[in-house]
């Protein structure tokens, strides 16, 4: 595929990085041949392929990559090694950064942030301030909106809605078609389904350990694991209980049942 896009010789200053306005060499989706986009430092902030684009005064920098079909607009940022992908979008003053992943079809807007390890994806929506940080993820047809916050390990998906400052965090988990809104907070180890929680609402469910992110499995690094017992480990995700055939070694584990 010939490139789609080159580098202009209009150039500002973004945080310490030179970036470049970009001009489209061809036309595809909705972005005709000669049309300016937005800004990068480099061509490997966006690719030649698919539908993706900078557009407007949206800016990518840094190591982050926007690819396939994802749209960056307005005046919104990536940097960092953040990416957006799939049909993803980000406009408004929106910002991905750190090690953010943006994909499918969700939609960042207004000056929602995404960063750190977090994710939102499938058509999630984050509007507003809201900020969603750590490693949690936010997916389906969920909504992450005006001052909210979602953090630490914490899942929203479904037809949830997290709104007001309401907070989720620690290793929460809100689903369903729950509303959480005003100052709320959910967090601990709590699950909430099919839950109205508003003013001053505080659901906390103790989790049975500490959870450690020390504990994982070499082969499979996503999974992260609470100690439950001498020599015993648990699947945070599943609650399933994979047993250590001994008590010598817990920290990047390798004598591990043949489960994991």
């Amino acid at each position: 595929m010939s490139a789609k896009y080159e580098l202009t010789a209009t150039s500002k200053v973004v945080s310490g990085h030179t970036v470049y306005r970009i001009k489209a060499l061809r036309s595809f989706s909705t972005v005709t041949i000669g049309d300016l986009g937005g800004w990068v430092e480099t061509e490997t902030n966006l690719s030649h392929d698919g539908d993706c684009w900078v557009n407007s005064d949206a800016v990518a920098y840094e190591s982050a990559q926007i690819y396939e079909d994802a749209f960056i607009d307005g005046t919104s940022m990536a940097y960092g090694s953040a990416r957006a992908y799939g049909m993803s979008y980000v406009g408004d003053n929106a910002k991905i950064y750190g090690s953010a992943r943006v994909y499918g079809a969700t939609f960042i807007f207004e000056s929602a942030q995404i960063y750190g390890s977090a994710e939102a994806y499938e058509t999630a929506w984050v509007w507003g301030t809201a900020q969603v940080y750590g490693s949690a993820q936010v997916y389906g047809d969920c909504t992450i909106g005006e001052s909210a916050q979602i953090y630490d390990f914490s899942h929203i998906y479904g037809t949830a809605s997290i709104t007001g400052t309401a907070q989720v965090y620690g290793y929460a988990w809100v689903y369903g078609y729950s509303q959480i809104s005003s100052n709320a907070i959910i967090r601990a180890c709590s699950k909430v389904n099919n839950q109205t929680v508003g003013l001053n609402g505080i659901v906390e469910t103790a989790c049975p350990v500490v959870p450690s992110a020390d504990y994982k499995n070499p082969n499979n690094p996503e999974k992260i694991y609470m100690k439950t017992g001498a020599n015993a480990l648990i699947d945070i995700d599943t609650g399933d209980l994979k047993v250590l055939l001994s008590s010598s070694s817990i920290g990047p584990f390798s004598i591990i049942d043949n489960s994991l």
